[in-house]
């Protein structure tokens, strides 16, 4: 292990990412291009390991290589995040909560419509 405050931050992002997996407000996505990023210094196998995860490595793979996301899943993104902001507006006992999670949902789809989905990327694919 050559890094090993990488392979913490790693280890920690994954897990991270995974709890987002149940929680849908904690994101999965960048929590694990954070740790494929510390394990590429620390231990490229973990790193190698979740690039090959057949559901997020190819996410991973096409933000690192290309700096871009699929439109189909940036739809999903906005979809899920609406769908667990609403169940969480529902729940909320404050109105200002509730206006804070509206607003926290629109920043976070502006943030998520602005990622790059250039089409010709993804031909070999």
């Amino acid at each position: 292990m050559r890094h090993p405050i990488s392979f913490f931050l790693g280890f920690l992002f994954f897990i991270l990412g995974s709890i987002g997996i149940l929680l849908p407000l904690l994101p999965t996505t960048p929590f694990y291009l954070a740790s494929v990023g510390c394990f590429m210094k620390s231990s490229p196998s973990f790193a190698s390991r979740i690039m090959k995860n057949p559901t997020f490595g190819p996410m991973i793979s096409d933000y690192q290589h290309h700096r871009c996301v699929r439109p189909h899943i940036k739809k999903k993104a906005i979809l899920v995040l609406w769908l667990s902001l609403l169940m969480s507006v529902i729940i909320a006992p404050l109105i200002l909560v509730k206006i804070s999670l509206v607003f926290i949902g629109l920043g976070c789809t502006f943030m998520i419509q602005k990622l790059n989905e250039n089409p010709q990327t993804f031909t070999s694919k």
